[in-house]
């Protein structure tokens, strides 16, 4: 059965029914016999002049009288006493030179694509119209053609697969089944012996993004590969010497079947910290943004034209607050992206210091939208503080008193604005709140100072180790 979705030739003939191509022609009446088809005087079916009924009709659409063509159309279709090549024709209309049947009705191709963003708003990408001769790599490009969506078909009704005209909503909920991990991939040269130097050793936690075209449609998009982006170091501690530990920023990959280092950049990141990453200076492509080895200034990094790691910016001295978990968002609802520190604020195109804190932050510090206000406004928080832009300055609108390392922000009773979880590290104590303009201090404490270790006696760890004196790092939050 012949497709009815798509015809695959982009390169269509008519042929005629009879006779070799005459005068070149707009409507029937340039034809001094027949009838004008697709630019061309065409001989009538019944040998005949043109009938007075058909004085002025355009039949440039295909569209003529009814009745047989002259000669045998082979493979094609005889459409108002022309032939037309199977390919064109489409439920009684023969397609210009310039179309394709798509769902039983002639649409002009748009041009080139390689994802439906191409193609504008009630279009999308046809790859079955593709240039084959496009290659990416080893293997053949992802191109099409712009079409026109199809209809889609009225609640309740399906397509007759035989005659489809439109396309059914649908949905796939994959079925549930137990989690089963299996390692598929990994990476490094650690050699059974936990003791340092491990030079691929990673403290952070990986983050993923895509950072190059995998896919060679000029651009950086779902459609491509992902790259995990990690922070190796050898050094366990600071430098014997007394100086800061020392890390590299390493880009991890899958090729043919293995995950491999992509790319590095040597000795310019603290191991200790974390690295963020997104689009942050409004060109096309997403950048790495990373703690300095010293702490005290954030560098961000972008891939070039070679797909090597080239340094955008280095900020300043943040001056303070040491800079360990980067966040990105855009703070000030201005469609520009800020990277957010516990030392400041930074234009994420420049790395230059947009906002300073009216009251240092006590730890880490995340955005989030805390207040439920209606334009759903940022706000940065730690453990113990809230702050938010009022008059282009970042001002102190909350403040617990209470002491805290690592924030979150969770609906955990699904009533008001959301709760903050802050976890202090030095006496693995939890406590839980909410910011609650009108309330004294504009907060709520609802839980204070929970010990996370219960009646586990911290005397069970060992003496060296963090959970003898310590205990509580970034806290998570889910439905279990």
């Amino acid at each position: 059965m012949r497709d009815h979705l798509l015809v695959a030739a982009l390169t269509l003939t008519v042929l005629a029914c009879g006779g070799d191509p005459a005068a070149p022609c707009d409507t029937d009446g340039d034809c001094v016999e027949g009838v004008c088809l697709d630019g061309v005087c065409r001989p009538r079916s019944d040998g005949g002049g043109v009938d007075a009924g058909d004085a002025g009709r355009d039949r440039d659409a295909g569209v003529g009288d009814a009745g047989t063509c002259a000669e045998d159309c082979g493979d094609g279709t005889c459409i108002a006493g022309v032939c037309c090549d199977a390919d064109r024709s489409c439920d009684g209309t023969c397609c210009g030179d310039a179309q394709v049947c798509s769902f039983n009705r002639c649409v002009d191709i748009g041009g080139p694509c390689s994802g439906e963003e191409d193609c504008g708003e009630g279009g999308y990408c046809e790859p079955r119209l593709g240039d084959e001769t496009m290659t990416c790599g080893d293997a053949p490009a992802a191109t099409g053609r712009c079409l026109p969506r199809p209809p889609t078909c009225e609640p309740g009704t399906t397509p007759d697969p035989a005659d489809p005209r439109c396309v059914a909503s649908c949905s796939f909920v994959p079925p549930g089944g137990a989690l089963n991990v299996v390692e598929r991939y990994a990476w490094g040269s650690f050699d059974g012996d936990p003791a340092a130097p491990n030079v691929d050793d990673v403290r952070n936690s990986p983050i993923v993004i895509n950072l190059d075209d995998d896919d060679c449609d000029g651009r950086i998009t779902a459609r491509d590969v992902p790259e995990i982006v990690v922070i190796t170091s050898p050094d366990d501690v600071n430098r014997p010497d007394g100086s800061n530990a020392i890390g590299d920023l390493v880009v991890l990959g899958v090729r043919e079947g293995a995950l491999v280092e992509k790319l590095r950049v040597p000795a310019i990141a603290n191991p200790w910290t974390y690295p963020a990453a997104g689009e942050v200076d409004g060109a096309p492509g997403n950048e790495i943004v990373v703690c300095s080895v010293d702490r005290r200034t954030v560098r961000a990094y972008g891939v070039d034209a070679t797909d090597g790691l080239v340094e955008r910016w280095q900020s300043e001295d943040l001056g303070g607050a040491l800079c360990t978990m980067p966040s990105l968002a855009d703070l000030d609802q201005d469609g520009d992206v800020e990277v957010i520190t516990r030392g400041a604020v930074l234009d994420g195109a420049t790395g230059a210091i947009e906002l300073r804190y009216d009251a240092p932050p006590d730890g880490h510090v995340v955005v989030s939208d805390v207040d439920g206000d209606p334009a759903h406004t940022l706000e940065i928080v730690s453990s113990s503080r809230v702050w938010g832009l009022v008059g282009g300055a970042l001002v102190t609108l909350a403040d617990t008193g209470l002491r805290g390392n690592h924030p979150i922000v969770v609906q955990l009773d699904g009533v008001g604005n959301p709760e903050i979880v802050g976890m202090d590290v030095s006496t693995h104590a939890m406590t839980v709140w909410r910011y609650a303009p009108g309330e004294p201090g504009d907060h709520v404490v609802i839980r204070r100072e929970i010990d996370i270790n219960g009646p586990l006696d911290p005397g069970r760890c060992a003496a060296s180790s963090a959970g003898r004196t310590r205990g509580g790092g970034p806290p998570t939050a889910g439905d279990a």
